[in-house]
């Protein structure tokens, strides 16, 4: 049997995949007992398939407000080195450790935070009439998503 302390009002968890071996650092507000696994949805696919191959360990616990919970996660987060966080650059050297795609402790998945600044669509967003689709600069930066994308599944096909 576990015991939890009783006053906390959130913690900072890590996960590992034992099969990607990659970890997963976050923050939750509310108790160990919520099940609560987190807000990446790569690491929530892989758990969903295969939740046997995690495990789980409390880093911390918070007894303050969620202000206490995500300075406390920023910590952690820190300690983070950019090489080792989930990205298709990173995925191409070989150096990702972690599920964690940022290094900063915003909470869940963020929404509400872009106060209508979200750039989804944002290439073409308010422009009208003929697109010159033989601008190089363009063409780089489609190329350089394709990339990503490309990157992204290879990713996915591991999870």
């Amino acid at each position: 049997m576990i015991i939890y302390p009783s006053s906390y009002t959130g913690y900072i968890y890590i996960w590992y995949d034992t099969k990607a071996k990659l970890y997963y650092i976050g923050g939750h507000y509310g108790k160990v007992e919520d099940k609560y696994i987190c807000s990446n949805k790569p690491m929530k696919r892989a758990y969903k398939l295969r939740p046997h191959t995690f495990k789980f360990r409390v880093l911390e616990y918070t007894y303050s407000d969620t202000n206490d919970l995500r300075e406390c996660e920023q910590k952690y987060l820190d300690m983070i080195k950019d090489n080792e966080l989930l990205l298709s650059e990173n995925v191409k050297n070989g150096t990702v450790r972690y599920y964690n795609v940022k290094k900063n402790s915003v909470g869940g998945n963020g929404k509400g935070t872009n106060k209508g600044k979200s750039s989804i669509g944002g290439w073409n967003r308010g422009k009208t009439g003929v697109q010159n689709y033989k601008d190089p600069e363009r063409s780089k930066k489609i190329s350089e998503a394709m990339k990503a994308r490309h990157a992204k599944k290879k990713i996915e096909s591991v999870i």
